[in-house]
């Protein structure tokens, strides 16, 4: 019975790798939209989620390696390390606010970054198989010294950096061709000798980590080959649906190492307790989570499906809430090194000082962008009941950290009547208006909060006003779309996650503001008559 269950998980596993392959074959077919026009600033936020996606596979490959050294994990630690420092740098170089430095202008400088992190992923990917085969025939004399992949992998990712920072770049792309970027097949080649090398070592058959590696490389190679050799321009479907795929094959990297530490701390249990009953039990926990990791290839399967009848950030939404938890903690490691570089660098110039200051603010941006990410994607079915708005209000208002030099003034009627809505997401509705109105205001000012019903429309409107500096009509268009932030407000997305949460309670908001004249936003929520 044992040998007959391995072989239909073999099968499975045959048919999941197919079955991806085919899936995104189909998907160029269907995600070829000449009318999708990504921006600078949602490249900036995918680079971003990349670095850190790419920092947690290598901070878990790594700490797989030294619990017993083997050359695949060392290759691959390393590999998304630089991928991380790679991908990170391309955020950086890429954004509008270096755009001037760089000998470059983005058409070059965006899809060369991105070939460099691309091919030397794909390089360390096809070196950790043939020195896992090298170690495999010599044995402990077949280990390769990890300081020297250090310094050779940390010497390339330096040589990148200083190159694209001095050296200007060729066209990228070559619109004459069949493939208008066909340099990219040279880092899908390397994708595809991986790929081929862990197929042939079948260590996939009962590895859960080497599994979804391979699952990882073929999202890669597909992406490089389907999809980002067919991108005619910057920010063009083909070149965002790229990014979401590269990301998507870290994602799968990631699942695999978290499968092999959690088996490997089931190893360690297992050892300190009777052997005989250990077996059965870590037999049980692997099929249950075969089951789970299977489940998870579908969902993943579905969220391509999504792209084609949504918008691309769908898919931003399951990684988000696949791996935000993974995310707060590289983003508070990036802050504290941060801090020690400001603090090492006291005598620095100006511009090095303000530089760091930039990092980490933007540092700060991103923990915001992903604790509203999850709001946005975890959002439950409301559970309306008559909720008192004078007591909700009040409530709110205590919960909030108002500054001493703001003064809140709440002008609720007695007899307003009750609001039916689920209080626990109202309350976080009124949290974040009355949270950002208080950012907004200056030092003495004053947050009317005021509630007014309209018995012809059995509705109440709670209206929240700040004497702030205001915003101009062409941002409110935009202020309640994903990814909307200003300086002076720094919303991020948690307006967008403020009207999810309205309209699925059978409400609406709205706002009105001008330059310099403050703000009021309106929440409309359905009454209890």
């Amino acid at each position: 019975m044992v040998s007959a269950r391995n072989g239909d998980v073999v099968t499975e596993r045959k048919r999941v790798y197919l079955g991806t392959a085919v899936v995104l074959f189909l998907g160029y077919f269907l995600l070829r939209d000449p009318s999708w026009r990504g921006s600078r600033e949602l490249h900036t936020l995918m680079e971003t989620i990349a670095t850190v996606l790419a920092l947690n596979v290598s901070i878990l490959a790594m700490v797989r390696f030294y619990s017993k050294k083997d050359n695949t994990f060392l290759f691959v630690g390393i590999g998304f390390l630089a991928t991380s420092l790679l991908d990170g740098y391309h955020a950086i170089v890429t954004s509008s606010f270096f755009e001037a430095n760089f000998p470059s202008a983005p058409p070059s400088l965006v899809p060369w970054s991105w070939l460099a992190s691309r091919l030397l992923l794909s390089i360390l990917l096809w070196l950790s198989w043939l020195f896992w085969r090298r170690e495999a025939m010599l044995g402990e004399a077949g280990r390769v010294s990890e300081r020297w992949v250090y310094a050779i992998v940390a010497s390339l990712a330096l040589t990148c950096f200083i190159f694209f920072a001095l050296v200007p770049l060729p066209p990228a792309y070559y619109p004459k061709l069949f493939f208008p970027r066909p340099q990219e097949f040279i880092p899908a080649g390397f994708f595809l000798l991986a790929l081929i090398g862990y197929l042939h070592k079948g260590r996939w058959k009962s590895d859960a980590f080497e599994h979804w590696l391979i699952l990882s490389i073929i999202v890669g190679f597909m992406g490089q080959v389907m999809f980002m050799s067919f991108s005619g321009s910057l920010y063009d479907g083909m070149f965002d649906t790229a990014h979401l795929l590269k990301k998507l094959s870290y994602i799968c990297a990631l699942i695999g190492l978290l499968i092999s530490m959690y088996q490997l701390f089931l190893g360690a249990i297992v050892d300190l307790n009777e052997r005989k009953q250990a077996g059965e039990e870590i037999r049980k926990l692997n099929e249950e989570l075969e089951i789970k990791v299977q489940e998870r290839t579908r969902q993943l399967l579905e969220a391509q499906d999504e792209l084609v009848r949504k918008e691309k950030l769908a898919l931003l939404g399951q990684i988000a809430d696949t791996v935000g938890h993974e995310l707060r903690n590289p983003l508070g490691v990036m802050n504290n090194a941060v801090y020690f570089l400001q603090t090492a660098l006291s005598d620095a110039d100006e511009t090095t000082k303000e530089y760091l200051g930039i990092i980490r603010d933007e540092i700060a941006d991103a923990e915001r962008i992903v604790s509203d990410l999850l709001d946005a994607v975890r959002t439950k079915p409301p559970h309306p009941e008559m909720v008192n708005v004078a007591e909700l209000l009040q409530q709110t208002v205590r919960k909030c950290n108002v500054p001493p030099s703001v003064t809140i003034h709440l002008d609720i009627p007695e007899t307003i009547q009750a609001i039916r809505v689920d209080r626990v997401q109202m309350r976080q509705v009124f949290w974040s208006l009355i949270t950002n109105g208080v950012e907004a205001m200056p030092a003495g000012g004053v947050l009317e909060i005021r509630a007014d019903e309209d018995p012809t429309a059995k509705t109440v409107t709670v209206s929240i006003k700040d004497n702030g500096s205001g915003i101009a009509p062409e941002q409110q268009a935009r202020l309640f779309q994903p990814m909307f932030t200003t300086k002076a407000r720094r919303i991020g997305l948690g307006l967008v996650v403020v009207k999810n949460l309205t309209q699925a309670n059978g409400g609406r908001v709205a706002v009105d503001s001008a330059p310099g004249k403050g703000s009021t936003f309106s929440v409309t929520l359905p009454g209890s008559s």
